[in-house]
């Protein structure tokens, strides 16, 4: 789209503030209405990340409303009624897949369904676990970690947990060091979910789990009229508990130890296979083993 090459971005200083670029870019654009858009979606949706919501929900739309625009009148003509040849849901939880296959087959219509289980990521007794501990924590606060390639357990060897846990800690206190009025933490999508979260975590903790809520100093989280949840780690979960067994969807990184790879590999073999496996770690041996032996939409 020409948009990096511009002069303008090409002469902004260093130490400029990420909201610049942000403002720069809707300019080039011509996209005046950008922070309406915005405050339109935080209306229905509650906070958004103003520059996430600018770079995927804004820009990310910009092709496909010219594509939109360009085959409206293609689109409006008047067809002859067709038969819905096959249903597509993606993504969702196994127990929501079976309720649209079986509606779906009530009128012999083909499903295809996008299913996942909790996305796992492997911590190699190798890896830089300062890198890995940043990177993972920093990505599971996507969207406040409702998307559905976000981390889910962790798998961190026995002798790095404490060190892994202490730099996740501190990452997320670095990302976030305001969450009820900070325009940039995103909320919970709806009630439900809010609700959900909360029940996950405290019944873990009921059940013996370690909870760690990473919330700033001086502020009252979770809170719900913004139905926002602090970051929060969780250890010593066992398989009793709900957070053990249910894509999460939420903030919540939850931090599992393992001695060897072969439990790992065990545990996540008798589960649904996840839409994505990370590895965090040289590529080597251990690697290919743990590629070859789980099952999952893709590895990264």
């Amino acid at each position: 789209m020409g948009i990096l090459p511009d002069p303008r971005m090409r002469q902004s200083a260093p130490g400029t503030s990420y909201a610049q670029p942000c403002a720069l870019l809707t300019e080039i654009l011509g996209m005046d209405n950008a922070d309406d858009f915005r405050d339109a979606m935080s209306a229905d949706y509650g906070t958004r990340s103003k520059t996430g919501a600018l770079f995927t929900e804004i820009l990310g739309m910009v092709s496909v409303i010219e594509h939109t625009r360009s085959h409206v009148p293609q689109w409006m003509r008047a067809t002859k009624l067709m038969r819905l040849s096959t249903i597509c849901f993606s993504p969702g939880s196994p127990s929501v897949g079976a309720q649209v296959q079986k509606a779906a087959g009530h009128n012999l219509v083909p499903v295809t369904l996008e299913l996942g289980g909790k996305n796992p990521v492997m911590v190699s007794p190798h890896a830089d676990i300062t890198r890995a501990a940043t990177r993972i924590a920093t990505s599971r606060m996507i969207n406040g970690g409702q998307v559905c390639t976000c981390p889910d357990d962790v798998f961190v060897p026995d002798k790095h947990i404490d060190a892994f846990v202490d730099v996740a800690r501190e990452t997320l206190r670095g990302m976030f060091p305001t969450i009820v009025s900070n325009d940039d933490y995103c909320s919970c999508v709806n009630d439900a979910n809010f609700d959900r979260v909360l029940g996950l975590t405290e019944d873990a903790r009921a059940n013996g789990a370690t909870v760690e809520v990473v919330a700033p100093a001086g502020e009252s989280l979770p809170d719900r009229e913004t139905r926002k949840i602090a970051p929060t780690i969780v250890l010593d979960i066992d398989e009793h508990m709900k957070i053990a067994n249910e894509e999460k969807f939420d903030p919540v990184l939850a931090v599992r130890p393992y001695s060897v790879l072969t439990d790992v590999i065990d545990h996540l073999n008798q589960r649904a296979a996840p839409l994505v496996a990370y590895w965090y770690g040289p590529e080597n041996d251990e690697f290919r083993r743990f590629v070859r032996s789980t099952c999952s939409g893709m590895g990264a």
